[in-house]
């Protein structure tokens, strides 16, 4: 089982690094964006595209501090968001593998599926863009982590719980918060989508009443870089 996992995600890293290589030198425009907040970050200590004009003109702040940090490290700006974006499509490879190997089918359409993953286009083409889509895409794979996890075990050792109260807090958190911003005029999805999960994590837990984890500190953690993303 081990060797048949290390040689998947061998095959799949080869094909990374082809894809590495074949889109060399590929940039997209916002990338320019993020690294002027970035070097700005750095040269003045504002969150700004125009030095003295602090703006919210980037789409990931998460982004921007990890290029600042590749930066203060010395490397070229272009060579620093094709690295980091290099890194968390690797992170995407590694978690899509983990997710794979616990479904119930044979090793060879394991193998198939995250070789399927590995060559998308738009995986490949937003991974080496220099852009945070790989990263928000790691963020949500280890966010869907627990679905295939083994179930949790009850206080009776014999009776195993299902897996929607891990999930359902959400839904019903998004479901009150839907509500609670018709009050106040703002648009219902932003809302929604940006505060629904710190409601989640006390409903699922003082609610449904599951038992706090070691998952559940990385979900928590997971769910705070995912707002900040």
């Amino acid at each position: 089982m081990r060797l048949a996992r290390l040689q998947r995600l061998l095959l799949a890293t080869v094909v990374f690094a082809a894809a590495a290589v074949a889109l060399r030198g590929y940039i997209t425009d916002d990338t320019y964006i993020h690294l002027r907040y970035a070097q700005n970050l750095l040269d003045h200590g504002e969150f700004s595209f125009n030095p003295g004009h602090q703006t919210y003109g980037a789409t990931s702040v998460v982004w921007v501090l990890g290029l600042a940090l590749l930066l203060k490290l010395g490397l070229p700006p272009v060579f620093a968001a094709w690295l980091l974006g290099a890194a968390c499509g690797l992170g995407v490879l590694v978690l899509a593998e983990a997710i794979v190997t616990r479904l119930t089918f044979g090793e060879r359409w394991k193998t198939l599926v995250l070789l399927v993953i590995v060559c998308d286009v738009w995986f490949l083409r937003w991974t080496f863009s220099g852009m945070e889509t790989p990263l928000a895409t790691a963020v949500l794979l280890a966010l869907l982590w627990p679905l295939v996890m083994p179930s949790p075990v009850s206080r009776d050792a014999s009776v195993r719980r299902p897996l929607w109260p891990r999930y359902l807090g959400w839904g019903v958190a998004a479901g009150f918060q839907a509500l609670a911003v018709e009050r106040i005029g703002a648009s219902r999805l932003s809302v929604i989508a940006a505060t629904a999960p710190l409601f989640a994590v006390p409903i699922t837990f003082f609610w449904l009443g599951e038992k706090p984890t070691r998952n559940t500190l990385i979900g928590t953690v997971l769910t705070v870089v995912g707002l900040i993303l």
